[in-house]
């Protein structure tokens, strides 16, 4: 452990005067690419990250590109507007050539639509000028950290993934990774308990989805907070209100375990997710057994895609054989992905979303569970989705 001290200092560009003393501990220094095509903002960065990192730096969103593709980058900060296009457009393709890398967007110009799509594209912040520089250093350094713990997973995942879900060997598995994670932790984090009833896996869960997939993991989160809007709306007790959430946000636990080579597009997810539902619901079961998630949360991770007409089913199940919060699962999941591939986007295409769940109650959906659960989310309207797009982690309820 060191303890690293900035003199005091004052950054025109950004407007503060600052001091921080960080304790970290770093195997190496992150490499940055700071992506700003204005030279005051652009050195203001470097200056505030050089300490801590290793700098590069690109004014172009064309320039960017090159320097990702020419060597290793582990976060990019990234300004919205580039002289030669759109910094949206520059994060879709760093998605596309580099998905590993964290990107923090850090705008003079911000909206609420443009910081929906940077959180869609996967943007790990979304910070409005000026900054504070404080806060910016600490997410820089929590941001290094995820990316070190996220590379681990990835090649555990394209190596031995497949043994989290093999049930002979499946728990000394997850028990192996699990302690693993632990040491992979800030040494703040390590000794932190978990909420009671709560899974002491759920950091692990949470790392190995987004090392699956950034679409995957920004797909679980969403359906879990949907599952928290919703959750309080209904008639349920406290203890259900949790397992929905956890359920929710576990739904496609199993992909973590599928190979690799098919992961998602965040573009087409809900094509790719068909493709693979006859594997990954049973895979996702058997990850909840042997990590004691209990019973009803792996119910819904089992019977999440069954239709309540029982046509398509995967386990055979109709109606009211199907469990209860798999029921309203199955509801959310498929509004999740309806919303995010409206081309109007999602406060124009919420409504539109709504209506394609009611039109499916009494096929693929529980009419008596479509309608409270469409009710509550109008409810709630697009603002809802709008935070749902920039939660990036389990929501559960206290």
């Amino acid at each position: 452990m060191t303890s690293r001290y900035i003199p005091r200092m004052y950054v025109p560009s950004v407007g503060v005067s600052f001091r921080v003393i960080i304790m970290i501990e770093q195997p190496h220094k992150p490499t940055v690419l700071i992506i700003e095509d204005e030279a005051g903002p652009r050195n203001a960065l470097s200056v505030i990250l050089r300490p801590f990192c290793t700098i590069l730096t690109a004014a172009q969103g064309h320039a960017a590109l090159e320097a990702l593709t020419a060597q290793p980058v582990d976060l990019v900060t990234l300004d919205l507007r580039l002289p030669d296009r759109p910094g949206l457009d520059v994060l879709r393709d760093l998605r596309l050539v580099r998905p590993e890398v964290e990107a923090i967007v850090i705008t003079g110009y911000g909206s609420l639509s443009s910081a929906v799509s940077a959180f869609q594209l996967g943007a790990a912040s979304y910070l409005l000028k000026p900054f504070n520089v404080a806060e910016l250093v600490a997410i820089v350094h929590q941001m290094a950290d995820k990316k070190r713990r996220l590379d681990v997973f990835r090649r555990y995942l394209s190596q031995s993934g497949a043994q989290l879900a093999d049930e002979p060997q499946a728990q000394a598995a997850w028990l192996r990774l699990l302690e693993r994670h632990r040491t992979l932790l800030p040494s703040g984090e390590q000794d932190i308990v978990p909420a009671p009833n709560y899974s002491e896996y759920a950091g692990l869960f949470s790392d190995l989805l987004e090392a699956r997939s950034r679409a995957l993991f920004a797909h679980s989160c969403r359906v879990g907070y949907y599952a928290h809007v919703v959750g309080q709306q209904m008639t349920l007790s406290p203890a259900e209100r949790r397992t929905l959430a956890l359920g929710a946000f576990l739904h496609d636990l199993g992909v973590v375990a599928l190979s690799t080579r098919l992961s998602p597009s965040p573009w087409a997810f809900e094509e790719w997710e068909q493709a693979q539902t006859n594997a990954h619901h049973e895979l996702g079961a058997g990850m909840a057994v042997a990590t004691h998630l209990g019973t009803d949360v792996t119910q819904i991770i089992r019977c999440h895609h069954e239709h309540f007409d029982g046509i398509e089913s995967l386990q055979g199940l109709r109606g009211d054989g199907i469990p209860f919060l798999a029921r309203v699962v199955a509801v959310l999941d498929v509004f999740d992905q309806l919303l995010v591939t409206q081309p109007e986007g999602i406060e124009a295409g919420f409504p539109h979303a709504v209506e394609q769940i009611r039109a499916q109650a009494g096929r693929r959906f529980d009419p008596e569970v479509a309608e409270p659960v469409t009710r509550a989310l109008a409810a709630c309207g697009p603002s809802s989705s709008v935070q749902a797009a920039s939660v990036r982690t389990a929501t559960l309820p206290s």
